[in-house]
């Protein structure tokens, strides 16, 4: 769960990425086999938060914080972590295919 791959995991994206559009981020979440929601819920574990956007927290930001006081376990992500999670997703993808 929280820590681990994009396999089944559930990702909400929030403000504007830099190095990827969101549709572009969506795709790769569900090419590693997780999924994608438009806003946060009880069953999200993944929220990546992007680099531009607003000083304020966003909507999906406070729900987050409001679910973890309710003892849900969501990993917030900025935009550099979920590029390190997709390219430790791509070195295991090589390693446990037959190359």
């Amino acid at each position: 769960m929280v820590g681990e791959g994009l396999s089944n995991q559930i990702v909400v994206f929030t403000r504007e990425l830099t190095s990827m559009s969101r549709k572009e981020g969506q795709i790769m979440v569900r090419a590693f086999g997780g999924h994608v929601q438009r806003a946060v819920s009880e069953k999200t574990t993944v929220l990546v938060r992007g680099s531009i956007g607003i000083l304020q927290k966003t909507t999906e930001e406070l729900r987050v914080e409001y679910l973890r006081v309710r003892g849900i376990k969501i990993e917030v992500l900025n935009e550099q972590e979920f590029l390190i999670r997709l390219n430790q997703e791509i070195v295991k993808q090589i390693y446990t295919s037959n190359w």
